[in-house]
């Protein structure tokens, strides 16, 4: 029989050398992925209306009905887990979807506000306000610019990330998925340039009235060497034939894309 000393000596030793062992790392599951995204679908469909205005009160006044969401996105990320994102279009979605899900809880944390321009100053909500993304803190300018239109180069992004305002494209009630992606960005850029309030055409001025979305990332949309009116015509039900127009652009409504519940 060994010594009690020995014995104790042992124990230490052994947990010692458990401490000490590199500790692997603790890997998200698929499952919390999905549950992630059936969190903030259903925030979408149960608070956004069919014209896209969002019953931000109510979030507000469930505060744990985005919380799962906001949790995964704190912690994981394509860049910190790739092996949940294994597609291009998986990756662009997490992104748009967590730029949309980021914009609803700075709204929310600011209930005071008639505009997105409210939180901070100078448009602070973009590139002051930071997000903990993948254990990283990242602004809604850094995920726009320097990963969906960067990296991505997928220009119908502008049509799917929502601003929470007024002149936004509509978040629409259902979340962006990695497997029909391509259909989806085609529907909303299809759904944004079809809309007169986006882009008319008035052929007694002979001008053509955009959104000054278009105005702002031009060269996006005219990469490749497309003209603007050729990019429009890409999802345009009536194609614009008349080269001569003038271009006119709108100004940009501020204003909170917010409705409340009757």
């Amino acid at each position: 029989m060994l010594p009690p000393q020995f014995l104790i000596m042992l124990n230490l030793i052994v947990l010692l050398t458990l401490c000490f062992l590199p500790q692997k790392e603790i890997k998200h599951s698929n499952m919390d992925s999905n549950i992630a995204n059936r969190t903030l679908n259903e925030v979408l469909n149960t608070y956004v209306n069919n014209a896209g205005r969002v019953d931000y009160k109510s979030i507000r006044e469930n505060p744990f009905s985005l919380q799962p969401f906001l949790d995964f996105v704190a912690s994981v990320s394509p860049k910190s887990h790739p092996e949940l994102f294994p597609t291009n279009d998986d990756k662009k979605a997490y992104w748009i979807n967590t730029y949309n899900g980021l914009m609803i809880q700075a709204v929310i944390e600011n209930p005071k506000i008639s505009s997105v321009k409210g939180i901070g100053w100078g448009y602070g909500v973009f590139w002051r306000k930071k997000f903990k993304v993948g254990g990283e803190l990242l602004t809604l300018n850094h995920i726009e610019h320097k990963i969906l239109r960067s990296q991505y180069k997928d220009y119908r992004i502008h049509f799917a990330i929502n601003c929470a305002s007024n002149s936004c494209p509509p978040i629409g009630q259902r979340i962006l998925t990695g497997f029909n992606l391509d259909q989806q960005l085609n529907d909303k850029t299809r759904e944004f340039i079809n809309n007169p309030a986006n882009v008319m055409v008035d052929h007694k001025k002979k001008i053509i009235v955009l959104s000054k979305i278009f105005k702002w990332y031009k060269k996006d949309f005219e990469s490749g060497g497309t003209t603007l009116v050729e990019f429009l015509n890409k999802y345009r039900d009536e194609p614009i034939h008349s080269s001569n127009y003038g271009i006119k652009f709108q100004d940009y409504d501020w204003g909170l894309n917010a409705f409340k519940k009757e």
